[in-house]
């Protein structure tokens, strides 16, 4: 049949006709290819991100050493601290109201004070047992808080941020390490506003390595002007009584404390320490440190203010707080 057709056609047409199923594929080939391309790159991997260079001193150390912060001096918070919504209505007789010693409060329209995390127009606040409004509310973080959107909490209402610097592993090796989120946190938080402290997780176990911890803390700093202090950072290790510096006398790690605060304030910033209130009454001579500034941890219930004996300047009461720009929980802290 094939044969028939032919032979009736003329030369050109012949030639037309053998070609025509290698133009389809070719055709074909055009449309077809530039598509397949595009979904399989749909599928492939995607490229690796970039790192950034840590900083120079940074030392890498085993991270079975650096699972130090797990807060084993206190307990954990009854429950999450979730801020609750509350509407305020400028007109009413209710709302804000300030005590003749510039102390505020707020006035439900039950003529109930608010009590604990709260949302006022888009802010939060916290108040105490007795109704008080805190001064200040903040946060303090480390890598283990991941990325931060600073600005989002800023605009809630987060007024300051303390940022964990470094450490030293509470292993045997007593490696010291750098925290590093330290330096996108700390222009993060600038960025946005925020004031900003630091805290040097401590695991010394005489007063060379309470230098080292000092030295490394201020290096990184390098000048860097502070809003808040620069915090010793003295609790159980995470392996405890096994950590390094679990068995200290009061009186040594007393004295490593000193011995850090002071090359802090050689140094020209302002130190603190940061304990829980029962790390602070059990573990320290409190009244060796009261010159410097006093960050406690007590998680207590019912927004009760913590039964310090002594003065503090920060209270760090949950470490289950829910704030927009952080991933998961996070500690928070109050200043009165």
């Amino acid at each position: 049949m094939m044969k028939k057709l032919l032979h009736f056609l003329s030369r050109h047409e012949k030639i037309f006709l053998l070609w025509l199923p290698f133009m389809a594929l070719a055709l074909a080939s055009v449309i077809l290819i530039p598509q397949i391309l595009q979904i399989a790159s749909m599928h492939a991997a995607p490229p690796a991100p970039t790192v950034e260079a840590l900083p120079e001193e940074t030392v890498v150390v085993d991270a079975r050493e650096i699972i130090d912060e797990v807060k084993t001096n206190q307990e954990t918070a009854p429950v999450e601290a979730v801020p609750e919504e509350v509407i305020e209505e400028p007109l009413s007789p209710y709302g804000w109201k300030t005590d003749e010693d510039g102390r505020r409060t707020y006035l439900r329209e039950d003529a109930t004070l608010l009590r604990g995390l709260k949302y006022i127009n888009n802010k939060i606040y916290y108040f105490d047992e007795n109704g008080f409004c805190a001064e200040s509310v903040g946060v303090d973080v480390s890598f283990y808080n991941g990325t931060v959107n600073w600005r989002a909490l800023k605009k809630a209402g987060i007024d300051f941020a303390i940022l964990r610097i470094g450490g030293r592993g509470w292993g045997q090796g007593g490696t010291l390490y750098d925290d590093w989120c330290f330096f996108n946190y700390l222009n993060g938080a600038k960025a946005a506003g925020l004031s900003v402290g630091a805290y040097f997780y401590s695991a010394a176990t005489n007063l060379i390595e309470a230098k080292e911890e000092a030295n490394l803390a201020l290096n990184r700093l390098h000048g860097f002007k502070l809003d808040l202090p620069l915090f010793f950072d003295a609790e159980y290790s995470g392996n405890y009584p096994n950590g390094r510096s679990d068995p200290l006398h009061m009186a040594v790690r007393t004295e490593i404390a000193k011995v850090f605060c002071k090359a802090v304030e050689r140094a020209g910033y302002e130190a603190g320490i940061y304990a829980s209130e029962s790390f602070l009454h059990d573990e320290l001579n409190f009244d060796a440190l009261s010159d410097y500034q006093i960050w406690i941890a007590n998680y207590t219930e019912n927004n009760a203010l913590p039964t310090a004996g002594h003065r503090y300047d920060i209270w760090q009461f949950t470490d289950r707080g829910r704030l927009p720009g952080i991933n998961g929980s996070c500690d928070i802290n109050v200043i009165f």
